[in-house]
């Protein structure tokens, strides 16, 4: 037995560790050069805001998804100990007594039987083993596909928290533009029945305040829509009364450039972890697979007989036994050919599906980041506008005040600034968003 002990430990199951750091090894690691440290986990220190860390900390225990993950987890652990309970002893007790008579006399025979067992399974060619490694693998990789799940659920979360405040202040927006041009219709009217102006202008002027009127709508279900979003992700059912802030949470100095090495940026992400883990399962099922097409090894022990009441506790009268077994398949028509071919199948299927997961993973990163780039210049080219397009307004209503223009002139101005001002909003909660799936992209602190 402890020959069948040895020759199991020193057996070990041939993981893929040298096709995954080949893999790994393609990460192309100068071009990440302008990924700087991932200072922290947490969504809420991006974005400081005290209504989205509320909403931050209910969605981990409010969304069902998670949940579901945490379930997949436990399941995960569960079969872990039931793998790892193959690799111990099994002992086995039995007993059992009766009283037997003769139909003629009513003599009564009593008898007992009392039995124990004993059986083990060596692992000589590692196939426990090899499960084992395989069932922690599997664990590993639901944790890792739980914390990705969080991960991307609290993205998701400030992202949602961003755009219902965006579409409150379009709506804002949307509102104020229609009052405007619900007086620019007013003073068109006056004018066109004055004769100032011509039918046409006051049909446009018409026209322009219909189209607010149904941009007023559409900017009011958006606004409910992003509500009920940003519901949906906490797992509150309020959507009329969910409190948002009444501006843009700013962002925290230190996040302003998310950048990271290598391993940080790409390796250190839940999901490249996950899909290296599924590689390592892989591997582990086709040592599995292998081993359980060689000859099968048991050692089984026995003791017990059978006895009167009365020698119930007289050793003299138990038998003991003690054997091994082998077995083995001398002919299967190819099938454990086959499952071999299937297993290996499988991890190169694992090793594919782990090296496309790096490329989107390295893509996710740069491509965040330059969408990111790109919104910051477009905001700097907003806010110039921005300042412009007051000063233009200002200028209007000085000459407003002289008598050098009309109101009309003032209010037309007025929804200029008003359609930069909307744009830079939404620039603005472009770039929080982008900066989020760069956040995200880069992968948690390690």
């Amino acid at each position: 037995m402890s020959a069948f002990v040895l020759i199991g430990c020193a057996t070990s199951p041939n993981g893929a560790e040298t096709e995954i750091n080949a893999l790994n090894g393609t990460i192309p690691v100068s071009a990440l050069g302008r990924i700087a440290d991932h200072p922290a986990e947490s969504f809420a220190d991006l974005l400081p805001d005290p209504l989205l860390a509320d909403y931050l900390a209910t969605a981990l225990t409010g969304n069902n998804s998670v949940e579901q993950a945490r379930i997949a987890v436990e399941a995960a652990d569960l079969r872990l100990t039931q793998s790892r309970a193959r690799r111990g002893p099994f002992i086995g007790l039995s007993g059992s007594t009766g009283a037997s008579t003769g139909l003629d006399d009513f003599d009564l025979n009593d008898s007992a039987r009392l039995g124990a067992s004993l059986s083990f399974d060596p692992d000589i060619f590692g196939e426990i083993r090899a499960t084992v490694h395989g069932s922690q693998a599997q664990l590993f990789l639901r944790q890792a596909e739980l914390a990705r799940l969080q991960r991307a659920i609290l993205a998701r979360t400030a992202q949602a928290y961003v755009q219902a405040i965006e579409t409150d202040l379009q709506l804002a927006l949307a509102q104020e533009n229609f009052e405007f041009l619900g007086e620019t219709l007013r003073v068109s009217r006056a004018r066109f029945e004055a004769g100032d102006i011509a039918r046409s202008d006051y049909a446009l002027s018409e026209a322009e305040y219909e189209n607010s009127r149904a941009s007023l709508f559409a900017q009011q279900l958006g606004a409910r829509e992003s509500r009920r979003t940003l519901a949906d992700l906490v797992g509150r059912y309020d959507v009329e009364t969910l409190p948002v802030a009444t501006t843009l949470p700013p962002i925290a100095a230190q996040h302003a450039t998310i950048r990271a090495t290598a391993d940080r940026a790409v390796l250190a992400r839940y999901d490249i972890e996950a899909q290296r883990l599924a590689v390592v399962s892989a591997a582990a099922n086709l040592d599995a697979t292998k081993a359980s097409t060689l000859p099968g090894i048991s050692l089984s022990g026995s003791a017990g007989g059978g006895l009167s009441l009365s020698d119930l506790f007289d050793i003299d009268t138990y038998v003991t036994s003690l054997s091994a077994a082998i077995s083995d398949t001398v002919f299967d028509n190819g099938l454990d050919t086959a499952r071999i071919a299937e297993s290996r199948t499988r991890l190169d299927a694992a090793l594919a599906t782990y090296s496309e997961a790096l490329r989107d993973a390295y893509r996710d990163v740069i491509s965040s980041l330059d969408r990111l780039e790109v919104f910051q210049t477009r905001l700097i080219a907003l806010d110039a506008a921005s300042r412009a397009a007051g000063q233009a307004l200002e200028l209007e209503q000085v000459r407003f005040d002289l008598g050098e223009a009309i109101l009309l002139d003032v209010l037309t101005v007025q929804r200029r600034v008003n359609t930069i001002q909307s744009s830079r909003i939404r620039e603005e909660s472009a770039i929080r968003t982008a900066l989020i799936d760069a956040y995200l992209a880069a992968g948690p602190a390690r």
